[in-house]
């Protein structure tokens, strides 16, 4: 079990910039895939959509709720804690994953970023996350900012993706 690095509203500037690094990745990729197709037009969308499938990783992402938490578990397959980065909000959680492996001329390599946002069914505290890699799924505890009246140590599952 791995300790997963946090980032607060106010340090998101880390995050910011590695979903950059990752966009710029998928933008060279698409540019790519525009020359392999000998530079015609109309096909913008596409490329970029093709991109995006090639590099970014698109997990599953399951939220639970308890009486005084939200838990998200997520795939992250061939991620290290320390290539992770979780970011918050008091209404949402945002992931991003990113690691450098060995460039193929033929781009069938696997994926090489991860990026997910979940919009949150209640407020949590951005002070009190907690995240954690346990053999490739990253398990995410937030404290609720505030207490809802569920029943008493009941969890239930919200959403699943």
């Amino acid at each position: 079990m791995s300790q997963v690095r946090i980032c607060k509203v106010q340090e998101e500037s880390g995050l910011k910039s590695a979903i950059e690094r990752i966009r710029d990745r998928v933008r060279t990729r698409a540019y790519e895939l525009f020359e392999h197709r000998g530079r015609t037009d109309g096909h913008s969308l596409d490329d970029w959509l093709d991109a995006e499938n090639q590099l970014l990783g698109h997990p599953p992402i399951e939220l639970t709720e308890t009486d005084q938490d939200l838990r998200l578990s997520v795939d992250a397959p061939g991620f290290s804690a320390k290539e992770l980065q979780i970011g918050v909000l008091p209404d949402s959680i945002s992931i991003v994953g990113e690691h450098e492996q060995p460039e193929t001329r033929d781009h069938e390599e696997e994926t090489c970023a991860l990026v997910a946002q979940m919009e949150l069914p209640c407020p949590i505290d951005p002070n009190h996350v907690d995240a954690k890699l346990r053999h490739q799924k990253l398990e995410i505890v937030a404290k609720k900012a505030q207490q809802r009246n569920n029943e008493a140590g009941a969890a239930r599952k919200v959403f699943a993706a």
